[in-house]
């Protein structure tokens, strides 16, 4: 509302009757029969009590909101604090200083009406999401944001309160009016709420976890209520009231806060929300299926992403995960008077456990969001961008800078700089979300340029056990230190080194916070999970020095849910090696990690072991001394299981074999027995192997076992083939009996079905069989030196080395780097060197055409229908079987 005139800079009344009942309300004197429910008298809104001057305050308007000089009154006030909405009609009047002439309408005059309109809600993005690079969040309302609006405008995404007497929509369309790509993403709270909601008889709604008494339970540090996201009540508030409310206003998605509600633990007043998760992973799975064309972004929740698709998993609904405080914080670690963190902003340490913590949750996240390969390398296309996966999501960091000082501004770099090398979006501002933003971050940092998007993505794993799981004899490359109090101004102190073939661990471990000071070792993760769960874990420890009083010696094994098993005090340390044995499966102290899936340990699937000296009463004696650590090894206990269906096909002087992969996830690879002799010096990692070296017409008996780190399993059922020749060779006519008695070097259940690789000692020749093989592109790539560092890597495969590719009837080869799709035409394939039917296509290539391979050579093949990830041999994520080419 606003009012001109003169002399205005005096007390000043709005008369305002939103009933358009003149029967109710206060008549004020000055104009006919008016009704006025509500006065604004200044900054102050009242409402009427029973017709007479009778009025009770209900509001006080802000100054951003209010503003009154000689010439002019201008407000802006909260419908909601009027009790109308946009489809009702007011009647207004105003009064300047109780005159009874110098009011608006005239003296004697009726209310002038005005009917309220919605305003219409700004169109869609048309951004593309997954280019979004970077994001501000800021709470702050239409004054802050109309009063800096390019600066709003200019990010690829907004996270706002979506609250109308917050931001409005008229805001909203301002913002879009000046970039139709920002996404503009609302705020809303699945895990809490501020105010207790009640039904119509004043009673709490039954959505939240309540105490003894039937009372919601509060969080005491924020003064909310945390909600049971199992409760169906709630889940139906959150898809048919709430999300249309804010969608309606135009926001093109939502920011979901206090999801980590649903694994909220605090044994102090025995709370253990845990149960939650899976009402918490069914309603965020259950947003998206209602508004599947909106944008989800989920603050933290790890708990519910592992990338199975199971009822505790959402990575396929959300769009972006936020991981708040990712490299900096506001808060140190010390408390003030009344509870709380003093202000402090800095980077954590690299040694401390918050940057340790963040680097292992950042490999969980990036492990679902990207395609990577078994060695923990991440795939990457022809351009070195790295492969999505088929759920990926944006990570989304938030950091804190208190302002523009160098200071200040250095720790903004680090904080771009680690977020966008994990291929995050990142952002930044102060504690302080709901007031103005002190700066426009993304202009004060460098270095964000699509190439170095995602440039340290690749994982660095720990080796598999072999048995041994570090002797320490190539150094301690495997582990990193960390302290477990690293602020000033009594941090404890660390270093990691080798010394003669052993780790050592040199600390000062301070007693003043128990739990909290402490000097800790940790492994690198294992990409893939290992099983430790047949067998038992030994490491011989020793220490320069006794611990003191309040100081424990812990072992600590994370499965990959990051739940863990401690063991405390296994031995007593004292300066002379002592060997500890650690049964994974049965003994150890279980404890379910805060942010973990507190689903039990699972040893069948570690992830990483951390070695530590912690202190465990406060106010105890500072130990330092050196910890040495030597030969971490698994003792696995149980032989996997025999395999079972072994096949033979023969060949000429040779034999082809395959079977079933074994079920145990330890399985190292196979050995092969031919008429009960070892011939595999290592074993076979894949499921098929052929036997060259043969006599044609003799019978050989084949049987086959399975070894994991330490164990043989029993033989297989036996075998028997006798290789042949093939009596009128192969010949490329689209008929393919001829291919029979050649061994498959790979086998599927997709379109691609067998195939098979053939030479004589002038030509090599090539067979896949499946179904519609002539409808689609087909593409036989041939590692001709049996390389992967050389050559082309097929991303769906991994690493490939493809130094020759047939793509329809013509030879390439490659002549590309960096993986650059590249290719040099060298032969156009005659009618009798390439045959293609819907059911099976061969190729004859001479040799002199592959490098001047020779029989003795051992060459790798693989197929490719139509570009496909799924219908190819050998299936994606496979290593290329192997050839060698007969004499």
């Amino acid at each position: 509302m606003q009012v001109e005139g003169t002399g205005l800079n005096v007390k000043g009344q709005f008369f305002i009757d939103t009933d358009q009942n003149t029967a109710t309300g206060f008549n004020v004197g000055s104009w006919a029969t008016n009704g006025a429910d509500y006065l604004i008298e200044n900054a102050i809104v009242y409402k009427n009590e029973g017709g007479a001057w009778s009025w009770t305050q209900v509001g006080v308007l802000q100054s951003t909101d209010y503003v009154k000089n000689d010439t002019v009154v201008e407000l802006s006030i909260p419908l909601s604090m009027l009790g109308i909405t946009t489809s009702s009609t007011i009647a207004v009047g105003y009064i300047v200083n109780d005159s009874a002439t110098d009011v608006i309408p005239a003296n004697g005059g009726t209310l002038p009406s005005y009917a309220l309109t919605a305003t219409v809600p700004p169109a869609a993005s048309t951004g593309n999401w997954d280019n979004i690079r970077n994001y501000l969040v800021n709470y702050a309302g239409d004054a802050v944001i109309d009063g800096d609006l390019n600066m709003y405008a200019d990010y690829d995404a907004i996270v706002l309160e979506p609250d109308a007497d917050v931001v409005s929509v008229q805001t909203l369309r301002n913002i879009r009016d000046l970039n139709a790509e920002t996404f503009l993403i609302g705020y809303i709270s699945i895990g809490e709420t501020r105010e207790i909601l009640t039904d119509a008889n004043g009673d709490p709604l039954d959505i939240y976890f309540t105490d003894a008494n039937g009372d919601p339970l509060e969080n005491l540090n924020w003064h909310s209520y945390y909600i049971d996201a199992n409760k169906q009540l709630w889940r139906d508030m959150v898809i048919n009231e709430l999300l249309p409310e804010i969608y309606a206003k135009g926001y093109d998605g939502v920011f979901l806060d206090t999801v980590d509600t649903s694994i909220f633990v605090d044994p102090s007043r025995n709370i253990d929300f845990s149960a939650s998760s899976t009402g918490m992973a069914t309603l965020i799975n259950d947003m998206k299926t209602a508004f599947p064309d909106k944008k989800i972004i989920m603050n933290r929740g790890f708990h519910l992403l592992n990338g199975t698709g199971d009822s505790l998993d959402v990575a396929g609904s959300i769009d972006g995960l936020m991981f708040e405080s990712f490299t900096t914080t506001w808060a140190s670690s010390e408390v003030d008077q009344n509870g709380m963190n003093v202000e402090w902003y800095h980077a954590y340490p690299a040694d401390s456990n918050e940057y340790i913590w963040s680097d292992g949750i950042a490999n969980q996240i990036n492990k679902i969001r990207f395609q990577y390969n078994s060695d923990g390398s991440v795939k990457r296309d022809q351009n070195g961008r790295p492969v999505k996966s088929d759920k990926w999501f944006h990570g989304m960091t938030h950091d804190y800078a208190k302002d523009t000082t160098t200071e200040q501004v250095a720790i903004m770099q680090i904080s771009v700089d680690r977020a966008w090398a994990n291929g995050f979006v990142p952002s930044m501002g102060t504690r302080f979300l709901n007031e103005a933003p002190s700066y426009d971050w993304k202009a004060l940092v460098t270095g964000m340029t699509e190439a170095t998007w995602g440039s340290g993505l690749d994982i660095q794993s720990m080796p598999l056990p072999n048995p041994v799981i570090d002797d320490f004899t190539q150094g301690v490359g495997n582990w990193k230190s960390l302290r477990g109090v690293t602020d000033p101004p009594n941090p404890d102190s660390i270093a990691l080194a080798a010394e003669n073939g052993l780790a050592r661990l040199d600390m000062t471990v301070l007693g003043t916070s128990a739990w909290k000071n402490a000097a800790k070792m940790l492994s690198k993760e294992w990409f893939v999970p290992v099983d430790l769960s047949e067998g038992t874990v030994t490491l011989e420890v020793k220490a320069s020095a006794p611990l003191t009083a309040g100081k424990s010696f812990e072992i600590e094994l994370k499965d990959y849910n990051n739940d863990v098993k401690v063991w405390t005090n296994p031995v007593i340390l004292s300066d002379s090696f002592q060997t500890v044995t650690m049964n994974p499966a049965v003994d150890g102290t279980y404890i379910g990690g805060w942010d973990g899936a507190k689903d039990g340990f699972q040893a069948d699937k570690v992830k990483s072991i951390e070695i530590r000296i912690i202190n465990t009463a406060d106010l105890s004696p500072t130990y330092s001394g050196s910890l040495y650590i030597d030969n971490i090894v698994y003792h696995d206990t149980v032989a996997p299981s025999a395999p079972t269906g072994l096949t033979a096909v023969s060949g000429d002087t040779q034999v082809g074999l395959t079977w079933n992969a074994n079920a145990e996830t330890d399985v190292q690879g196979y050995h092969i027995y031919q008429n009960g002799v070892k011939i595999t010096s290592s074993p076979v990692t894949g499921t098929s192997h052929i036997v060259t070296g043969l006599t044609n017409g003799t019978a050989y008996s084949f049987r086959i076992t399975a070894v994991d780190s330490g164990n043989e399993s029993a033989q297989s059922s036996a075998i028997t083939v006798t290789p042949g020749a093939i009596s009128s060779g192969i010949v490329i006519d689209g008929l393919f009996s001829d291919w029979s008695p050649v061994s498959s070097i790979a086998t599927g259940s997709s379109e691609v079905t067998k195939l098979k690789v053939y030479n004589t000692k002038w030509d090599l020749y090539l067979y896949a069989e499946g179904t519609g093989l002539n409808a689609a592109k087909a593409q036989f790539f041939i590692d001709i030196d049996n390389d992967t560092s050389t050559g082309f890597d097929d991303l769906t495969w991994g690493v490939t080395g493809a130094d020759y590719l047939v793509e329809g009837g013509l030879l390439y080869e490659y002549v590309g780097v960096n993986n650059s799709w590249a290719w040099h035409e060298i032969d156009d394939l005659r009618e009798y060197q390439y045959a293609a039917t819907s059911t099976g296509i061969e190729v004859s290539l001479g040799l002199d055409y592959l490098g001047w391979i020779e029989p003795g050579d051992t060459i790798r093949v693989g197929y490719v229908k139509g570009d496909s990830a799924t219908h190819r041999l050998p299936g994606a994520g496979a290593s290329l079987p192997s050839y060698t080419l007969s004499q």
